[in-house]
């Protein structure tokens, strides 16, 4: 497609940007421009390509013929590009800013830690952690966010590389001097669950898999907050499920005969760059943390 060899990679962005958007407002928010900017930009493209590139229909952009034959090579081009600037990664000299996305669970119990690691490991890199869920994902996907915490999921395109580093489990707790002695007795008292993106945001699994066991328990209150729902617990007589890591003297939990509510964490990024030093060296700093 190239038919100059002096085109910006940036410029190979935003017309990458284009193809899948297909409107020009559309780019500018996802890469953080101005929409002249990006005017700018495919004005440029089409003087050097000799090509219209994209045509206006009522329905926004659609590229020509010539961006239909040649889009892939464009993809390759950007991610082999990507491949020769990770491996010139090095923590301690890096001052790259770093978007970590991961549910609000694990902010809650692992923020602080994992920012003294990282920040020890790479002094001069900032970082921005961020809250999992389907946006961030896409954000991963077209490269515009670094790497993602969560809990692994099946259903999730080939691009997205997922590595297991760690397993937590899930337990039933309430206040150490809850009037309820067993799971049984709890069912009788309210519930509260924190509503987290990426995991439970579309059914609560947890739920069901004790209705499963017979129990009558439901939601009485759900918070995307988990300080709501610990302060619930903790002034009132309230149930929650917590991530056994964040169980202290002030909680009592309730066993579940037979019930093992485990899950592993995964490290996930784009598949082409799982192999590279920066995603190597990320994943080591998990590791450690969660062993």
């Amino acid at each position: 497609m190239l038919k100059s060899p002096l085109i910006d990679v940036q410029r190979l962005r935003v017309l990458t940007k284009m193809y899948e958007l297909r409107s020009v407002k559309a780019v500018a928010i996802a890469l953080q421009r101005s929409p002249g900017m990006v005017s700018k930009t495919i004005s440029k493209l089409k003087e050097q390509l000799a090509d219209p590139l994209f045509v206006p229909t009522k329905n926004g952009f659609e590229p020509s013929l010539y961006v239909e034959q040649n889009i892939r090579h464009v993809y390759q081009i950007l991610e082999s590009y990507e491949k020769i600037q990770i491996s010139q990664f090095d923590p301690e000299l890096t001052d790259e800013t770093f978007l970590i996305y991961a549910p609000a669970l694990f902010w809650e119990h692992f923020g602080s830690s994992l920012y003294d690691l990282l920040k020890l490991a790479a002094p001069n890199a900032k970082f921005s952690f961020r809250m999992w869920g389907a946006e961030a994902r896409d954000a991963i996907l077209r490269g515009e966010g670094h790497v993602g915490i969560h809990i692994y999921e099946e259903d999730v395109p080939q691009s997205l590389y997922q590595e297991k580093i760690g397993s937590d489990k899930i337990v039933v707790y309430a206040r150490h001097d809850h009037p309820a002695s067993s799971i049984e007795e709890l069912q009788d008292y309210p519930l509260a669950i924190t509503r987290t993106p990426g995991w439970n945001d579309q059914r609560y699994q947890v739920v069901e898999r004790l209705q499963a066991m017979g129990l009558d328990i439901d939601v009485s209150v759900e918070s995307e907050y988990s300080g709501v729902c610990e302060e619930l617990v903790m002034h009132g007589e309230h149930f929650a499920l917590k991530l056994a890591r964040g169980i202290g003297p002030q909680h009592k939990v309730f066993p579940l005969k037979g019930v093992d509510l485990q899950f592993d964490y995964v490290v996930s990024c784009r598949r082409s760059r799982k192999d590279s030093p920066a995603m190597q060296w990320f994943t080591g700093i998990i590791k450690e943390m969660l062993s």
